[in-house]
């Protein structure tokens, strides 16, 4: 399910122009996070982390369904969007806007529908240094 949906983020250019430190999956992160050694892409060459985000799946639930309300599930998606610390939010914003254009109730082949859930403002990772973080999380019905 991660990858149609990363590929469907990847494929927007106003948005890869926004999270120039790239989208990448959780997985790829590692148990710790983001770091230079996991994913060296998302920091420019003086080690400042660049606008990125980290998309993770959580587990499919049952749910009510659009069509039966007794066999269908929900997976929740969450975007974490990061930024150095004395990065401003704006292209966090922004990105997070452009995300909610490109995935909110769109279907997506591999993955299905999904919408908009909810969102968190103005964020700080302290194990990033403080860098400004914020979250997206959408959900997939099926």
């Amino acid at each position: 399910m991660l990858t149609p949906i990363i590929t469907t983020l990847t494929a927007d250019a106003p948005l890869i122009a926004l999270l120039t430190g790239g989208i990448h999956a959780y997985a790829a992160s590692g148990r710790l996070g983001i770091s230079r050694a996991t994913l060296p892409t998302a920091y420019d060459a003086d080690g400042y982390l660049l606008p990125c985000a980290i998309v993770q799946t959580g587990a499919t639930v049952p749910a009510d369904s659009l069509t039966d309300a007794t066999a269908g599930t929900l997976t929740r998606v969450i975007v974490y969007l990061y930024a150095d610390g004395d990065h401003a939010f704006a292209d966090l914003y922004a990105a997070r806007d452009r995300i909610i254009v490109l995935l909110d109730r769109a279907f997506i082949v591999g993955v299905g529908w999904i919408a908009f859930a909810a969102a968190g403002v103005d964020e700080r990772d302290s194990k990033l240094n403080h860098a400004a973080a914020l979250t997206l999380t959408l959900e997939v019905r099926a």
